[in-house]
């Protein structure tokens, strides 16, 4: 076989196996931060009740305002969308799911 090939062929299995994807390898995560999908509708361990403070959303439609919760691992955050200087339950690495 043509070195440049085996070569391809060994970089191209590597990245499979370490989750990489082939096409946008850019977008890929690691396998390990795939392990627990983020449901941030379910329950987190972290996150307590609401603060009673508003954040607008910048990348929502219209005007839309997301509630602020406690989070015992990230201080605050919001559920499902991401607000400058504010963590967030979707693709959050602390999200730990109540099972």
């Amino acid at each position: 076989m043509n070195p440049a090939i085996a070569a391809l062929l060994a970089r191209t299995a590597a990245r499979k196996a370490a989750g990489i994807s082939q096409v946008y390898p850019q977008h890929s995560k690691p396998k390990s931060a795939l392990s627990i999908p983020v449901n941030p509708l379910r329950p987190c361990l972290h996150r307590g009740e609401p603060t009673g403070e508003l954040e607008s959303c910048g990348s929502c439609k219209g005007r839309v305002s997301l509630k602020v919760f406690h989070c015992a691992a990230l201080g605050t955050c919001t559920i499902a969308r991401k607000v400058d200087g504010r963590a967030c339950c979707a693709g959050c690495l602390s999200y730990a799911p109540i099972l």
